[in-house]
């Protein structure tokens, strides 16, 4: 099945519009990431590469939108890449093949630094992006950052939360992975968020 959601994938140029095929996969491999014994497909199939270029990709725009957050595109980004980093986020916990392969193929490697870029535009921009139903907000995060449900709103504290955890699985006795942060400038002021390491065992997270 996985290689089937790929090819979905690829059908798309971009994956964030709503009700399209690309969507409908990115939602199943969601579930599908929790697996363990398909995590290693990700790989196998080209999804890790797929998923880490459309997070190095929306990185990018959102670091180089006049704003940051603040630009009326930046909730377009968003949706496109949270859904991303979620998948990225289980594959990788306690995956270390998964976390290998992204930190030492280019260019995948250049994830980490997608990702460090995510947390500086994010830091002191206490503000929320506007999300639609199914954006890639998982009640686990509204409810970490708001005792609430809603996905309406997409606050800059949840995203940095969750790409520190997928730079935790990333750099977990990953020298590669550490030495990749460590040569980031960005890296000394990531913020003070606090990934929520209360994670069960298929790495998803206790509420």
């Amino acid at each position: 099945i996985l290689p089937r959601l790929s090819e979905l994938l690829g059908d798309e140029q971009r994956p964030g519009e709503q009700s399209s095929a690309a969507t409908f996969a990115l939602k199943t491999l969601e579930v599908l990431s929790d697996q363990h014994q398909l995590k290693d497909e990700f790989r196998a199939s080209g999804l890790l590469d797929y998923l880490a270029g459309v997070v190095c990709n929306d990185a990018q725009r959102l670091h180089a939108a006049a704003g940051g957050l603040r630009n009326p595109d930046a909730a377009v980004v968003v949706r496109s890449m949270m859904p991303c980093l979620h998948i990225l986020e289980k594959v990788t916990f306690l995956n270390e093949a998964n976390a290998t392969y992204l930190v030492n193929t280019s260019p995948c490697a250049n994830v980490v630094k997608a990702l460090l870029d995510v947390l500086a535009v994010c830091d002191g921009a206490d503000i929320s992006v506007k999300m639609e139903a199914g954006d890639g907000c998982s009640g686990r995060d509204a409810r970490s950052d708001a005792d609430t449900d809603s996905c309406d709103e997409l606050t800059s504290r949840v995203i940095m939360s969750v790409c520190l955890r997928v730079l935790v699985n990333l750099t977990n006795d990953q020298p590669v992975g550490c030495a990749l942060v460590a040569s980031d400038s960005a890296a000394a002021d990531a913020g003070d968020v606090q990934p929520d390491t209360a994670r069960t065992s298929d790495g998803g997270h206790s509420d």
